[in-house]
Parts: C-alpha cells; sequence; structure tokens
C-alpha cells in the first residue's frame, strides 16, 4: 500500500508541474539529464479523472480502496499559482540566500553541510548507479 501511495503521489507531481506555466518549457526551471536516468522517464498510467466528472460515490466504489486516480481540475487558479511558487527562479529568488542544512541519507555516513538554498538546488542532479549513498545530500526537513 505504501508503494501505491508513493508512486500516486509522485504520479500527482508529474501530472502536475510537467506543464508548469512558470517556464516556456513547461519545465518550472528544472533541468533533467536524460543520459543519466537509471529509468527512463515514460507516461504515467494511474487514470486520471477530472474532479467535475467524479462523485464521492464513485470515488468510493471505484478507487478509494482498489486503485491509485489521480484528480485534476481543470481550472484551478490556486494550483496555477501553486506550480509559480515552486518554478526554480521563484525558489531562488525567495529563498536563495536562506541557510539551510542537508545531510546524506546513508546508514553508515550522515554528514551534514550548512549552504544556502542556491547553492543546493544549484548543485541538484540525479543519482547514478556508480554514487554512493553518502555522496548525495538530501535536505530533509
Amino acid at each position: 500500500m505504501f508503494e501505491k501511495v508513493n508512486l500516486l503521489l509522485f504520479c500527482v507531481f508529474i501530472a502536475h508541474f510537467r506543464h508548469s506555466s512558470s517556464t516556456s518549457d513547461g519545465s518550472g526551471g528544472w533541468a533533467s539529464f536524460p543520459n543519466e536516468m537509471i529509468a527512463q522517464p515514460g507516461d504515467c498510467t494511474i487514470e486520471r479523472i477530472e474532479i467535475e466528472e467524479l462523485n464521492q460515490d464513485e470515488f468510493l466504489s471505484k478507487y478509494a480502496f482498489a486503485k491509485p486516480v489521480v484528480i485534476r481540475r481543470t481550472n484551478d487558479k490556486k494550483l496555477k499559482q501553486f506550480k509559480e511558487l515552486l518554478a526554480k527562479d521563484n525558489l531562488l529568488h525567495r529563498f536563495g540566500d536562506h541557510q539551510i542544512r542537508v545531510s546524506t541519507a546513508n546508514t553508515y555516513s550522515y554528514k551534514k553541510l550548512d549552504v544556502t538554498m542556491r547553492q543546493y538546488l544549484e548543485q541538484m542532479k540525479p543519482q547514478t548507479l556508480d554514487m554512493l549513498g553518502n555522496e548525495t545530500y538530501y535536505w530533509l526537513r
């Protein structure tokens, strides 16, 4: 069940932020490195439904206890504002100079570094198979 919830949240994240209006390419300013991807991206196979087309009875009988679903809101101004807030340029502008503590998430090493949000966001890159867990820093707040 935990994996389903994580997959659902990931698909919701991708569905919402794939089409960000903050940049012309829809990325929100976030880069991906196709040649370094461990798994190739593809469409999320979880069913998507517009909220206007779903009622509570249908949700409870078809999805709540049986399978994940991505519920979208077609004309939601708050969602658009939220996506714009999470655009990389906006985060850098608002919080770039804030100090944060990042750490490795590894059983054998818990090294911590104090960096600015700008330093953290600008050095972010995908984890590769040859990188050790103690070489990747996470902001766990």
